[in-house]
């Protein structure tokens, strides 16, 4: 079964007018899932935000596919529509009633896959991919090619499209500005640290 990472609305906006969409904030859910899993590079720059640029960092490294959900404040809106519309149609209030009954599972569900990527996340410190990255950095100058090539064998899971996009990223500044190195290339494209 594949894996699904879940996004709330509102995150997804923010990231995308951060990243220059300024109409973002008019897509609906369906919309933003598209436009969340045609993501494949990020912007050079960090973006200002530290949480939107690791909510970025964990689009681009994600396994599966990405869904945007509605947030909470979505959520008891859509049940006060629910309510007048009950009162309204009894028919339709049985099929709202069947939508908003698999709604709350679904938000159930939601909630666990928060706690359990939580879980994995905290297991995983020290040794992903950008550990990985300055790890090899430190050790040898390295090309591209070369830092993707363990990356693949490391990390078998995830996709080398996205892998490839992070190496990318990384070399091209990100590392200098989260983690303040210093990164050269020489004539033989090989990157090191120092």
């Amino acid at each position: 079964m594949a894996k699904v990472m879940k996004v709330e609305k509102s995150k997804a906006v923010a990231l995308f007018e951060a990243m220059g969409f300024k109409t973002a904030g008019k897509w609906d859910a369906e919309k933003l899932t598209e436009k969340i899993n045609l993501i494949e590079d990020a912007p050079e720059k960090p973006l200002e935000d530290e949480a939107l640029d690791g909510l970025l960092d964990e689009i681009l490294g994600a396994v599966g596919d990405i869904v945007v959900v509605d947030d909470e404040a979505d959520d008891e809106a859509d049940d006060e529509a629910e309510a007048d519309d009950e009162a309204e149609d009894d028919d339709e209030a049985d099929d709202k009633k069947v939508k908003s009954d698999k709604k709350v599972k679904s938000d159930k569900k939601v909630k666990s896959d928060k706690k359990v990527k939580s879980e994995k996340k905290s297991t995983k410190r020290g040794t992903g991919i950008i550990a990985t990255i300055i790890g090899m950095l430190q050790k040898k100058p390295c090309t591209k090619e070369q830092i993707l090539k363990t990356l693949v064998e490391k990390f078998p899971d995830r996709p080398e499209s996205g892998m490839e996009s992070t190496v990318k990223i990384q070399l091209g500044g990100r590392l200098k500005a989260d983690k303040g190195l210093k990164i050269s290339k020489d004539d033989k494209g090989r990157y090191s640290i120092g």
